[in-house]
């Protein structure tokens, strides 16, 4: 999952008796987040290996190669229907990155090989806490690209809508570039000056904090904007034809369907790590076991993204060629089953299945 407080539990182990962790992540010293027993731990992170192993097993059924197949009048409509499909498939494989490193994670923290005993009163860490350090940063960096691939399909789809070109050398810039600097912006800060030595102060964990959480808030709000402008769009557009009939509308209602599930998935997977983080502000009044269920929420959700992210975005497999389709591109089954056909302005937006 990708929350700031998760980089805690690789440097700020206390044992505070045989069978409790008090896990402190603070920003004053002197308050307490919350406390997890072993058991407690060893609990979450069995949550966390199953529901990685649901991401992996989504996001590798979308990077599955197989030929897509479209209903084409011309190059234009493959063209366009490859570069929807290659966002989806990076979306994927940023999915699977992530999902992976938390199984391992999870699956080293239960085996022992994090140590949660036996951590030296000064604060410094072992090897062990240094992987725990560097593969939670790399979980939480390839989370920051799906939330940037997200937003990029979000606005080549308005793009499409607009009957403009994509920019993908800029969708690669934002979504691994752009969000390995967030990301690493917010562990140097973290862990400054020193790996070994975690700081608790809040210039310290301050901007580890606004790194995780204002890129999910920004798309949050970008995202539906850029939908809900799509929409329109291609509304304006399968009107201006002159003929609005059942297939126009049936074709939109797709289109809004799709959008609106897409939109629902990325709500219910990142608004707990959001309210999580307001939580944190008012950890004064908050019990504990309010974090302990929000945590085991996101310890479900978070993973889980690519195997929901395959459900919505019914992609036709990645890394073949795409051909045209025997269908008719004229035919209501084709347009159902491949692709929006709006008018000679905007031809196919966006492959979509029902």
């Amino acid at each position: 999952m990708a929350t700031p407080a998760l980089e805690s539990f690789c440097c700020m182990f206390n044992c505070t008796s045989s069978n409790e962790l008090d896990v402190s992540y603070e920003i004053e010293p002197t308050d307490k987040i919350f406390g997890l027993t072993k058991d407690g731990l060893r609990a979450y992170n069995i949550i966390c290996i199953i529901s990685s192993l649901l991401g992996i097993g989504g996001a590798t059924y979308q990077l599955w190669p197989r030929p897509g197949l479209v209903p084409s009048r011309g190059q234009r409509e493959i063209t366009t229907y490859v570069r929807q499909r290659s966002i989806i498939c990076y979306l994927a494989l940023a999915d699977l990155f992530a999902a992976i490193g938390i199984m391992i994670r999870s699956t080293l923290w239960i085996s022992g090989f994090i140590p949660l005993e036996d951590v030296q009163r000064n604060g410094n860490s072992d090897f062990a806490h240094i992987f725990c350090s560097i593969s939670t940063g790399l979980v939480q960096y390839f989370f920051i690209c799906t939330y940037c691939w997200t937003f990029c399909y979000a606005l080549d789809t308005y793009l499409l809508s607009m009957n403009k070109k994509g920019y993908p050398m800029l969708y690669h810039m934002i979504s691994w570039v752009v969000s390995a600097v967030i990301c690493g912006t917010g562990l140097v800060f973290l862990y400054y000056p020193n790996l070994l030595f975690c700081v608790h102060s809040l210039k310290n964990l301050l901007p580890h904090y606004l790194v995780t959480y204002i890129p999910i808030l920004l798309f949050m709000i970008l995202n539906p904007f850029l939908y809900s402008k799509a929409s329109t769009a291609v509304e304006e557009s399968l009107r201006s034809g002159g003929l609005y009939t059942n297939v126009e509308r049936l074709i939109l209602t797709n289109l809004k369907k799709k959008f609106l599930f897409v939109v629902l998935v990325f709500y219910f997977c990142w608004l707990p790590n959001v309210l999580n983080g307001v939580l944190l502000i008012f950890k004064r009044h908050i019990p504990s076991y309010v974090y302990l269920a929000l945590w085991q929420y996101m310890a479900v959700v978070n993973p889980v993204q690519a195997l929901l992210n395959c459900l919505v975005y019914r992609n036709t497999g990645c890394c073949m060629p795409t051909r045209p389709s025997d269908r008719n591109p004229d035919s209501l089954q084709a347009v159902q089953d491949y692709s929006l056909e709006a008018s000679n302005e905007t031809s196919h937006l966006l492959v979509y299945r029902r």
